[in-house]
């Protein structure tokens, strides 16, 4: 997985979007704005 959203490919992308468990994570990581407390990191 990529270690901060966005950092990928936009296939990546659009596979994270299409997870719905990353769906809540994108909302922290907006609203966070740094991929600090986010489940995706590796």
């Amino acid at each position: 997985m990529a270690k901060h959203v966005g950092v990928k490919l936009p296939n990546d992308l659009i596979n994270i979007i299409k997870s719905e468990k990353t769906v809540g994570v994108l909302a922290t990581f907006s609203e966070k704005g740094l991929p600090h407390t986010t489940p995706i990191q590796t």
